[in-house]
């Protein structure tokens, strides 16, 4: 081989390996992604393949409004996040420690936060779950597409004093849990 073809190849592999990871993040990543899709393809879990949420936020809201606002911003960033990487996957985005309960939050709170401070054009919520645990429509205004899931213990925020956002690739939404 010449010293001008070595000089292609060299430059093509380095191309190649440029472009895998401004697809999938670091290299590095790109590794433990792989070591993890085929750990758990043969039934095993992994500690190191466990995902921890990105974000961990203490917040103390004087108001079940406040409340409501709290999770309707982070679960509006964990959208944004996820649904605009190339990778999407389920990702633990933030995890919410309550120090202080002003009052109880439903979907429909979160919802009605959205659909007032204008969320709704970059996360849509037309289905709520109500008090009962039933699905409904929301009453309001909030898009045509269901964009937020609510995993909440007895429906209402209540007493929890930690809830997870993360998003689901599966049902390609937010899902709010406690």
């Amino acid at each position: 081989m010449t010293l001008e073809t070595v000089g292609f190849i060299i430059i093509a592999l380095v191309g190649v390996i440029l472009l895998i990871t401004f697809i999938s993040g670091s290299l590095d990543e790109l590794v433990k992604n792989g070591f993890c899709y085929f750990y758990k393809k043969f039934g095993s879990e992994s500690n190191m393949c466990k995902q921890q949420p990105t974000c961990d936020v203490v917040i103390k809201p004087e108001s079940s409004e406040e409340l409501a606002r709290f999770i309707a911003a982070y679960s509006i960033l964990c959208f944004e996040k996820s649904t605009k990487s190339l990778k999407m996957k389920d990702t633990d985005c933030c995890t919410l420690e309550i120090k202080n309960h002003p009052g109880n939050v439903t979907e429909y709170n979160v919802t009605n936060i959205l659909e007032r401070e204008g969320g709704c054009n970059s996360l849509e919520n037309s289905k709520i779950i109500d008090d009962n645990g039933q699905e409904m429509d929301y009453p309001g205004n909030c898009g045509i597409s269901d964009e937020l899931g609510w995993d909440i213990y007895g429906n209402i925020i209540s007493d929890q004093e930690l809830i997870l956002i993360k998003y689901s690739d599966e049902l390609k939404k937010v899902i709010v849990k406690g």
